[in-house]
């Protein structure tokens, strides 16, 4: 039988029966598409999955043997035409297609982008020029972090540095994509391009994975509870990603606009306000007695804006940019990190609520995002350099109890329009 067989047959045959057990829940029938060229990508497209007389997932299905590197069945059932390109042509083709049949009910998310070390920040670009509606973000804190390789990852994977045997490619969970100040997403988003930060659980079994939501969360913020409102959701950018329920809610806004949004100013300068809730209970860690972390800081991590690189230049393939660096840092102790940035205090507003107000000046188009962590620059077994950087990751370290021991949130920017 092939894949797309058991998409149509049995796999959405079992969404529709959870969708029963669950009616509370949004349960969606996506695939893990082997991208010809490249590795694992995130794919849904919710067409017909809620048809009033009959449901179902064709347009999955569709995409999964048109497109599918590892679907060799040439039937050609329902009168589907199999792509005729291979390689690296043949995915482009794909979010192409996305791009002009499910141009706003679907989503095309690279998982785990660094593992292979096929995906080069060229591709990105090229996924993203290609279906930009579509292809709009990565999973750069990638699942599999039960793993004794956190993520995961290998020593061929990107951002392993091959100094050590052992050198490890997430920096506390985190793919060095998105971990690295001025790194491959900072480049992208120092564009102005709408590419988003995503986390996903990647649960194949308990033995290496925990279970969607144990560990690790993306918070989207949506204006309808449906199907559409999260696929919505996610295009807009308007989320965050956290471990270990570090905190429960966020609102970050520039001026008039939040997260994923543009705020258009004139002025010299703009007000950041942040408020975040560092929930005080159990967050359901079951592996340790660390069930409780107490955010410390938080990050504001600021970037310039000069616009989108042509294919033909060669910045095309440049996967940093040097001017994007943290601008300020909020906590509940004062500090001054390696870099001279002085940790100032937040306002404590109770029941775990902290309040963060910070003007700064804009003299061209920008973006600033946040990143937080409950590890203190005061603790020697921190896992945090001296910069406020997450540290490496070693290979074969990892385990549950680690995981839940080493906590971060990331939110995706807003950007500033001059």
């Amino acid at each position: 039988m092939w894949r797309w067989q058991v998409l149509r047959d049995f796999s959405f045959k079992d969404v529709q029966l959870f969708r029963e057990v669950l009616p509370h829940k949004i349960i969606l029938q996506g695939v893990e598409w082997n991208a010809p060229g490249y590795e694992h990508v995130n794919v849904c497209i919710i067409d017909n999955q809620f048809d009033s007389t009959n449901p179902n997932c064709n347009p999955v299905a569709e995409f999964e043997y048109k497109f599918d590197n590892g679907d060799r069945d040439v039937s050609e059932p329902n009168g589907w035409i199999k792509s005729k390109k291979e390689g690296k042509e043949k995915t482009i083709e794909a979010i192409e297609w996305m791009q002009k049949n499910y141009p706003k009910t679907s989503w095309i998310v690279p998982t785990h982008p660094e593992r292979s070390n096929r995906l080069k920040i060229e591709d990105i670009r090229n996924m993203n020029n290609a279906g930009p509606d579509v292809c709009f973000g990565f999973d750069s804190q990638p699942g599999h972090q039960k793993s004794k390789n956190r993520g995961g990852y290998r020593p061929t994977s990107y951002g392993a540095t091959g100094e050590r045997e052992n050198d490890g490619a997430t920096w506390g969970g985190t793919g060095i994509f998105a971990a690295k100040i001025g790194g491959v997403w900072d480049a992208l988003l120092s564009e102005g391009r709408k590419w988003w930060l995503f986390a996903n659980s990647d649960c194949h079994g308990e033995n290496s994975d925990f279970y969607p939501g144990e560990y690790q969360k993306t918070k989207i913020f949506v204006k309808e509870r449906s199907a559409q409102g999260v696929v919505d959701g996610l295009r807009s950018g308007n989320s965050y990603i956290v471990t270990g329920d570090l905190i429960d809610s966020l609102k970050f806004t520039v001026g008039t606009a939040t997260i994923g949004e543009t705020f258009h100013t004139n002025g010299k300068s703009v007000t950041i306000k942040i408020i975040v809730r560092d929930p005080d209970k159990n967050n359901h860690n079951t592996y340790s007695s660390f069930t409780n972390p107490v955010l410390d800081h938080i990050d504001i991590i600021a970037g310039i804006v000069t616009g989108k690189i042509d294919p033909q230049d060669p910045r095309y393939s440049h996967d940093e940019v040097f001017t994007t660096k943290v601008i300020a840092r909020f906590g509940k102790k004062t500090h001054i990190d390696a870099n001279g940035i002085k940790t100032q205090l937040w306002k404590d507003l109770g029941n775990g609520i902290k309040e963060i107000t910070f003007t700064t000046n804009v003299d061209s188009d920008m973006y600033f995002r946040l990143r937080g962590t409950h590890h203190s620059f005061e603790d020697k077994n921190s896992e945090i350099d001296q910069y406020g950087n997450p540290i490496l990751d070693v290979f074969g370290t990892n385990n549950a109890a680690k995981a839940f021991e080493d906590l971060w949130f990331y939110s995706n920017p807003v950007f500033v329009k001059k």
